[in-house]
């Protein structure tokens, strides 16, 4: 209703005077305090009186003697009214990164204490105050550790989710502990999907194999890509079959060739289909897609090629609810078919990977297609260590000698 933002934030900082010392959190702050992307009318009217309404009550703080501290929340700084940013206001930006493993490990074992797993040092008693069976051999701690490198860059309202999911499933399988198998399949209910009854035909099932095991392969063969920590060929969410890699626990630069070695495992499950099964399957779609989304990257916003040339545009702005571009028909052309190149050699290299490690592949797929999911110990046991060369650098310069380039 007209009038009604402004008035609930003076009513809210009269309460906060009037309960002063206090503090005044606002979360999704996003919500009253962008102006980007409105266009005239009464809603923008509202919400600019809005904003006006919170600027006077954050200057008026800063001229009295109230003991109020102000502290806001949001995902999307970028469209916070910049005068709300200004000194004397939200002076103090914290940026709050997701958690690392050491802290992901502290979270999880929060919750784990919370719900009954047999550890006899976590939670003794159900809702109804009986005693909970217990058992040595669980130990919350390590169960944490475990899960934290399962769940690369998740949140702690993640990690809440993914454990009570499983004290959820446990209920309903009568269960009286939360056991280790409930709590791995709500880890991948939770970052996957559901499974689902989408049954796959033998023929089906093996080129799902092959396809997420030519992911796996080219990955654990490049030493500058992350570990592989698990590969599936159980349907969840809209997934046939997916391969789940270690996350970035600390900030990495992107080089040229870090970025080829991210492309060269997009397409290696293309790759492994046409080397092994003579053509590749429309299933690869969305790999080619994030390859060339990649590839146009470097091309047109990290000026990473010469004759894309040392620019670095925004693909699209919004403004007012309208798309711009800034760059011209003629740039376009020359990032996309450069693009193409790029993602050629990546995918010449993935398919290089693939033919030398044949034999690999074929008895991954073999016990995946029986097994339906591997972790990162069966690929030791089936591959050995992952290899510390060759770079992708090396890689790239035999293919060049082999072309006569």
């Amino acid at each position: 209703m007209g009038g009604s933002g402004p008035k609930r934030v003076r009513e809210l900082f009269e309460e906060a005077r009037s309960s002063a010392p206090a503090i005044v959190f606002i979360d999704e702050i996003d919500a009253i305090g962008s102006r980007a992307g409105k266009i005239g009318g009464s809603v923008s009217s509202e919400e600019n009186r809005t904003i006006n309404q919170l600027l006077a009550e954050l200057d008026g703080l800063n001229t009295g003697t109230d003991a109020i501290i102000v502290i806001a929340a949001t995902n999307f700084q970028d469209n916070i009214d910049k005068a709300l940013l200004r000194e004397g206001r939200f002076d103090r930006k914290v940026n709050i990164e997701m958690p690392d493993k050491a802290a992901r490990v502290d979270i999880f074992k929060h919750y784990l204490n919370r719900v009954g797993t047999g550890d006899p040092r976590g939670r003794k008693v159900d809702e109804e105050g009986e005693p909970l069976p217990t058992n040595e051999n669980v130990d919350n701690l390590e169960l944490a550790r475990e899960l934290a490198d399962l769940t690369p860059g998740v949140s702690p309202a993640t990690i809440a989710t993914i454990v009570n999911e499983a004290a959820l499933q446990s209920g309903i399988r009568e269960k009286r502990l939360v056991d280790k198998e409930s709590i791995l399949e709500a880890v991948d209910n939770t970052l996957v999907g559901r499974k689902h009854r989408n049954r796959q035909s033998v023929t089906s099932l093996r080129r799902t194999a092959i396809h997420e095991a030519g992911h796996a392969l080219t990955a654990w063969m490049l030493p500058s890509v992350k570990q592989v920590l698990k590969v599936s060929v159980v349907p969840r969410g809209h997934a046939l079959g997916y391969t789940q890699r270690a996350g970035a626990e600390y900030h990495e630069y992107q080089t040229n060739a870090t970025l080829l070695a991210d492309m060269v495992v997009m397409l290696g499950g293309r790759a492994a289909e046409e080397t092994i099964l003579g053509n590749p399957s429309a299933g690869a779609m969305d790999d080619l897609q994030r390859a060339t989304d990649l590839a146009l990257k470097q091309m047109m916003a990290f000026g990473m090629d010469a004759n894309a040339g040392l620019l670095s545009y925004h693909p699209e702005s919004t403004q007012a609810g309208r798309i711009f571009v800034n760059y011209s028909n003629t740039a376009q052309r020359i990032a996309e078919e450069e693009a193409k190149k790029l993602v050629s050699l990546a995918y010449e290299l993935a398919v290089g990977i693939v033919k030398a490690n044949k034999a690999k592949l074929d008895a991954m797929v073999t016990e995946l297609v029986d097994r339906k999911e591997l972790l990162t110990g069966d690929l030791e046991r089936l591959w050995g260590k992952r290899p510390v060369s060759p770079t992708v650098e090396q890689l790239v310069g035999k293919l060049m000698t082999l072309q006569g380039n």
